[in-house]
């Protein structure tokens, strides 16, 4: 019998990280999904019409639904090509999960400088919980054991000897 093939690395990290890049990709394809149609709402209504959104709030809500529907389709990418051991995979996810982070901290942001106007400081709590799964993601996708899962060869099943049969 020929010696055994050495144990490929375990796929956990890449596996699971594009898992949740796929997770996040349907989170945000969806925010974007319903962003539109919200937009689409708002603009349709007469009695909402664009006289009670002021010119950069209305532009804010439509890049903000634009970079959700990107950071989707990033992160979508990103997770089918991770899944498929490709490095390009990697670095998509990685580039998506930043944009989320950023994203959220700025939304973050926004949102407590615009309720501490009328004295409210509360409510950044679950804003910080959202971050958990993209800063997961994040971590799983740049740990060396997904690199090596991504570099190695798949074993095959079981070890192929030669054929005693020589035809």
């Amino acid at each position: 019998m020929p010696p055994m093939a050495p144990a490929s690395p375990s796929g956990g990290t890449g596996i699971t990280a594009g898992v949740l890049a796929g997770l996040g990709a349907l989170a945000n394809l969806g925010a974007g999904i319903f962003g539109l149609i919200g937009l689409a709402a708002i603009n349709s209504d007469s009695t909402l019409g664009s006289s009670e959104l002021s010119g950069g709030v209305s532009a804010l809500l439509v890049v903000t639904v634009l970079i959700s529907v990107v950071v989707g389709i990033v992160l979508l990418a990103g997770a089918i090509t991770l899944l498929q051991r490709k490095m390009i995979g990697r670095w998509l996810v990685v580039a998506g999960c930043a944009m989320t982070i950023v994203g959220s901290l700025i939304s973050l942001g926004l949102s407590a400088a615009v309720t501490a106007r009328y004295g409210y400081y509360g409510g950044g709590g679950f804003a910080v919980l959202g971050l958990i799964f993209p800063v997961a993601t994040l971590v799983l996708a740049l740990l060396p054991a997904t690199t090596a899962w991504i570099q190695a060869k798949p074993n095959p099943l079981a070890p192929q000897p030669y054929s005693p049969f020589q035809g």
